[in-house]
């Protein structure tokens, strides 16, 4: 905390970076510091070199030190100590330990608050974006021949769509501030409603093969970084570039063919998987059949983000293999194990805390083709068919859903960095 400009002896620019050395060279726990003008009976003969505050640090750095490592109270409470010199120069170190947990949360509530901005600018955006598509809401009714020019007239009304563009955001942002999301066009039901139907199935889907990739990923890129060039890591590699080029609804499509089409129940003489949906229509509804229903969209999901996740976990995980910090565990003799997966896994999975944290909106979004390819009453069919009836409160919802998501997601990915790596601090 620097003084006012004209209390402070030197530039705010010096002290600042006198402060971040100071805390750079102290103990983990970092204080509080001043730098103060005496008052007007100061000795104006001493030279300014020896009465800066810079020579007094360095003269006292050693006393600095102490202070910045101890509070003599032992506790988060603030105290004072201060430090006399031959000058007009009184150095008080207002000692406030600064736990990581205050650290944290300042840093927490400025990215919140860093966000509120941002979200407005992105709502502004995506409004515009979504009501300049081409076609609309009432395209049907315009092409209806039975509809007259004065009814189509009094539908844009009920709905709004007669307003300029700048007063229905005013008016969607309004509602949304005050918690409602609108009613459908098309259904004329609450959009919070229609969300919170769809979620709890999109949460079972993608949520079940978010946990397997992260479960299957990490060994097969641990693995495989640990044979490199083995017959082991050629099969991986080759499974992994075969995942990441083949698209998503082509591999939903080839996926029917195979286990709806051609493949027979052996007991049954059916289809040996279901081509889609979550239960079996005119039956009962069991865990058993919504199992079943899930294996092929799950495995779909599974087989494209696995292909992904592996790569870069092991290119991640070769590159920590070949640190010099492995290499000196290794060479003191710490246990293979402890090696690999207390310090180079450790650090191998930080850089894929980035990719983690912006998929994470997926799980609400779903995946818009799979559920859509295998009639999954999810999120993101519910996305398409908002998007294909131009559904403009139902679009506007999921779509600032999905980037609130995002933003905290990035926030957590930043938090998850802190405890996994010591040397990431955030002021």
């Amino acid at each position: 905390m620097i003084t006012s400009p004209e209390r402070c002896s030197v530039s705010d620019r010096t002290l600042e970076y006198e402060k971040h050395r100071l805390l750079q060279a102290a103990p983990p726990r970092c204080f509080i510091y001043t730098v103060l003008r005496t008052k007007a009976n100061a000795d104006p003969r001493r030279s300014a070199l020896n009465t800066s505050p810079l020579y007094f640090m360095q003269r006292h750095l050693q006393n600095l030190h102490f202070i910045f490592g101890r509070n003599p109270q032992g506790s988060s409470q603030r105290s004072a100590l201060r430090v006399l010199y031959y000058g007009p120069i009184v150095c008080q170190c207002d000692v406030a330990a600064a736990t990581p947990f205050d650290t944290m949360r300042t840093y927490f509530l400025k990215r919140v608050l860093h966000a509120i901005p941002l979200l407005c600018v992105l709502s502004v955006l995506l409004f515009l974006v979504v009501r300049s598509a081409p076609g609309g809401p009432l395209a049907q009714a315009e092409r209806n021949p039975n509809i007259t020019a004065e009814q189509r007239q009094q539908l844009r009304a009920r709905l709004g769509l007669d307003q300029p563009l700048y007063k229905q955001y005013l008016d969607w942002l309004g509602a949304v501030l005050q918690g409602d999301l609108g009613r459908s066009i098309k259904s004329n039901r609450p959009v919070a409603e229609m969300i919170g139907e769809r979620i709890p199935n999109t949460l079972l889907l993608v949520g079940v093969a978010f946990v397997l990739t992260i479960a299957i990923a990490i060994p097969l890129g641990a693995i495989s970084a640990l044979r490199q060039y083995s017959w082991f890591d050629y099969l991986v590699t080759t499974l992994s570039f075969a995942g990441q080029s083949m698209p998503v609804y082509w591999l939903g499509l080839v996926a029917i063919l195979i286990f709806y089409v051609w493949l027979d129940n052996p007991f049954t003489g059916g289809p040996l998987l279901p081509a889609g949906g979550m239960y079996t229509l005119g039956a009962p509804k069991t865990l058993v059949d919504l199992i079943w229903h899930m294996i092929l969209p799950v495995g779909v999901l599974c087989a494209t983000w696995v292909a992904w996740y592996s790569r870069f976990f092991r290119a991640s995980m070769l590159e920590t293999l070949n640190a010099d910090y492995v290499r000196t565990a290794t060479a003191k003799g710490l246990p293979r194990g402890q090696v690999i997966y207390g310090h180079a896994g450790r650090n191998a999975v930080i850089p894929l805390v980035t990719m983690i944290a912006l998929d994470l909106p997926s799980v609400f979004a779903g995946a818009l083709f799979v559920e859509t390819i295998f009639s999954w009453p999810g999120m993101g069919r519910l996305f398409w068919e908002a998007a294909r009836g131009r559904d403009y409160p139902v679009l506007m919802a999921i779509i600032m859903i999905n980037a609130v998501l995002i933003v905290l997601a990035n926030l957590i990915a930043d938090i998850v960095y802190a405890k996994l790596d010591p040397r990431v601090r955030y002021e």
